[in-house]
């Protein structure tokens, strides 16, 4: 049995045992990212911290943060630590797998750092705590996203097997999104009454645990590229990294693309308890419509590669899927106001193709990061997963400082609570100008935003065919010239 799964995929450079691992450190990292990302609203706006006040902070750490993720992007791409005599006797061999063991951890104390918010503190001294914190975790989430995402490209060098991880990658980031939102939304409700602070600790530990075996167990078996010069590998400039970016037109606009559509369909996640609160008299309402879509995301996910390649490629399917996700937003809108039926129905309509979006989205930065491996000859993959680390965290804080914006000038009540079940006893009623804002951004927000994301990716145009060959170019599998040949045009 064993020697028919090796035949089945001669290619495949990983063992299962390998590829188990990598996933479930890459879930348990995105799952407390997920978790703090759906909390850190809820737990600022809950401890009655002035809203224009909050966003305008995070604004601020956001600048900050931008340096500090292309700094440690170039930091990942430039120093080997294996080669490094002070750490290259614990951390291990490999090119990003070494960067991973020495800073996992960190992510889950600086998480566990910012709960601890002393709810008695003043308005400023809470705000400071909050901007020292949200630093601590931006700064560590990039120092351990960036080497567990760009080993995807050295755990092995067949685009098969990329895409195979990452479905499945995309599949249990659904079934445990799903069930960490579901657990964690349901006992801060005003059903259950457990606490922000103690909910986002307790997944914090479990996740840090469930990362732990990349870190012992861990392969890198495509660390070094080959059809390049000697002098083009690992040794390049700040300057030279740059180019390599300046270079990767396509990565660029998918990354646009990415952060307007995500900063304005964002909204809908972090005020959807609050929506469901204040609109449907039911904090799990958005909870409720994601269990209904469940099933279906699933099987729509499952079959990501062999829709993608029917539909035309990853282009085609990014543009319209998000032409449909921003029509059904957009009708929600007008029809599903104070019908919670109508609402659960609509919210599944746009769960299911924005599963199906999460899956192929993970194929795009792989496949620029081989375009410009081919162009340059240089592995800018830390930087390039540097800028969607940075992306991801800049659509979840300027979506939601947005949102606290646009409901503070609205007349927003500040409330202090530690969950729903504590607001629902003191009974804050919010004015109608406010409860209309937080209709419309958590609907017509969404809807433009897909709308303008489609229209940006019809300028990405890199061929996924092309993207593949490109790949078995840089890991010696064929040579430039054979490359060339068939390529479809000219890059």
């Amino acid at each position: 049995m064993k020697e028919a799964k090796i035949n089945k995929h001669p290619d495949w450079r990983t063992t299962a045992r390998e590829r188990a691992i990598y996933i479930t450190g890459n879930l348990a990292r995105g799952f407390n990212s997920t978790v703090f990302s759906a909390n850190i609203t809820l737990f600022l706006m809950m401890n009655g911290i002035n809203l224009a006040n909050l966003a305008v902070i995070t604004l601020v750490i956001k600048i900050i943060d931008s340096v500090d993720d292309v700094l440690f992007g170039f930091i990942v791409d430039r120093i080997n630590l294996k080669k490094s005599a002070l750490f290259n006797k614990f951390v291990g061999s490999g090119k990003y797998l070494p960067w991973y063991r020495l800073t996992f951890l960190l992510f889950p104390l600086a998480t566990v750092a910012f709960y601890l918010m002393p709810a008695t503190w003043s308005n400023t001294a809470k705000i400071v705590w909050y901007a020292v914190t949200y630093l601590l975790f931006d700064l560590t989430y990039t120092l351990c996203e960036v080497p567990m995402n760009s080993m995807i490209m050295t755990i092995t060098d067949s685009m098969e097997e990329r895409h195979h991880i990452q479905t499945i990658s995309a599949l249990g980031t659904v079934i445990g999104a799903i069930f960490v939102s579901v657990v964690s939304s349901f006992l801060i409700s005003e059903f259950v009454g457990f606490s922000i602070r103690a909910t986002g600790i307790g997944f914090t530990v479990l996740f840090s645990l469930l990362m732990l075996p990349l870190a012992v167990y861990g392969k890198e078996h495509n660390a070094e590229m080959a059809n390049v010069e000697n002098d083009n590998k690992e040794e390049y400039t700040f300057r030279q990294m740059l180019s390599c970016l300046k270079q990767n037109k396509y990565l660029l606009i998918y990354l646009l693309s990415l952060f307007i559509m995500t900063v304005l369909t964002s909204l809908n996640g972090t005020m959807g308890m609050f929506v469901g609160f204040y609109i449907f008299n039911n904090s799990q309402a958005n909870t409720m419509a994601v269990l209904v879509a469940f099933v279906p995301s699933l099987l729509m996910m499952s079959q990501a590669q062999k829709l993608a390649k029917r539909i035309g490629g990853n282009r085609q399917v990014l543009i319209s899927f998000s032409l449909l996700y921003a029509a059904v937003y957009a009708l929600m809108f007008f029809v599903a106001r104070g019908n919670l039926v109508m609402f659960i129905v609509m919210t599944v309509l746009c769960t299911i193709p924005n599963s199906f979006l999460g899956v192929i989205r993970t194929f795009i930065i792989p496949d620029t990061i081989e375009y410009t491996r081919y162009k340059t000859g240089q592995d800018c993959s830390g930087i390039f997963y540097a800028l969607l680390s940075f992306v991801n965290k800049m659509t979840n804080s300027v979506g939601g400082s947005l949102g606290m914006l646009i409901l503070g000038m609205c007349g927003w009540v500040n409330v202090n609570a530690t969950d729903f079940a504590d607001l629902a006893a003191q009974n804050v009623a919010q004015n109608a100008g406010a409860i209309d804002a937080l209709w419309f951004i958590s609907t017509m927000f969404p809807a433009i935003g897909a709308l303008i994301g489609a229209g940006i990716v019809v300028f990405y145009r890199l061929n996924d065919h092309d993207a593949e060959l490109m790949a078995k170019c840089n890991a010696g599998e064929i040579t430039r010239a054979e490359c060339e040949a068939l390529l479809s045009h000219k890059y």
